[in-house]
């Protein structure tokens, strides 16, 4: 009976032991525990689908240019279908202007691109080299200050904006890469290259059918057959 009593004990003891040991651990499972159980909750309470990261100035207007690029393209095949008679010329017409061989490629669509925005640069040019008054290239503050007295109001006060920022270097006048600085500035703030972009051009470079990279008369006609087949306008 002592034997029992004293087993007995010892087991209470160590209960108590283990008890007192184990007390601290519980807390900080019991506390890991819930914080698991917070986060899955939390989890199944966040939206399937997260909000999208803030569109960027630059991506909005990448995102807008393309959008113009694409409904310029869609009004364009929506005239070629209401007359394909007139636009078959019409197409072939352009098709040998941007290649003579006949066979259209994207290295003749950028060259007319940079042809046509070289014009544009040549015409913001001319204003400025006529204001050299000597033929030296330059363009002296006195020369300005001539063109700012002569000129209208509405170009007076666009000389005497050159006239304060033009000369970047300092050295009291405006040199040919300085005018080629403004005039692109300037370029650059009113043309796009998709405003440029004939949507024309687009559609031709659309009509390849092989996919060689190259667009032949025979595709073109095949193409606009094909579209006007196709029938109905473009959806917007």
């Amino acid at each position: 009976m002592k034997y029992i009593r004293a087993t007995a004990m010892k087991r209470v003891a160590m209960m108590g032991l283990v008890l007192a040991l184990g007390a601290p651990l519980v807390q900080p499972v019991a506390r890991a525990e819930a914080q698991s159980l917070k986060d899955a909750l939390n989890q199944q309470l966040r939206p399937a689908n997260p909000a999208k990261p803030k569109e960027t100035q630059a991506e909005r207007d990448a995102r807008r240019q393309q959008e113009y690029a694409l409904q310029r393209m869609q009004r364009e095949i929506d005239n070629l279908r209401s007359n394909p008679e007139k636009y078959r010329e019409r197409y072939l017409s352009t098709l040998f202007q941007l290649a003579p061989d006949g066979e259209l490629t994207q290295e003749d669509v950028l060259i007319d691109m940079k042809r046509k925005m070289a014009q544009q640069r040549g015409r913001l040019l001319q204003p400025l080299l006529q204001l050299d008054l000597d033929a030296d290239a330059l363009v002296s503050m006195e020369e300005l200050e001539i063109g700012i007295r002569l000129n209208s109001s509405r170009e007076r006060s666009r000389l005497e904006l050159l006239r304060l920022t033009g000369d970047a270097n300092g050295d009291g006048q405006i040199d040919l890469p300085e005018m080629m600085a403004i005039v692109d500035k300037e370029l650059s703030g009113r043309y796009r290259p998709q405003q440029l972009q004939n949507p024309l051009v687009n559609v031709l470079l659309g009509f390849d059918g092989d996919g060689d990279g190259t667009v032949t008369s025979q595709e073109v006609l095949a193409g606009i057959d094909a579209l006007v087949a196709a029938g109905g306008p473009t959806k917007p």
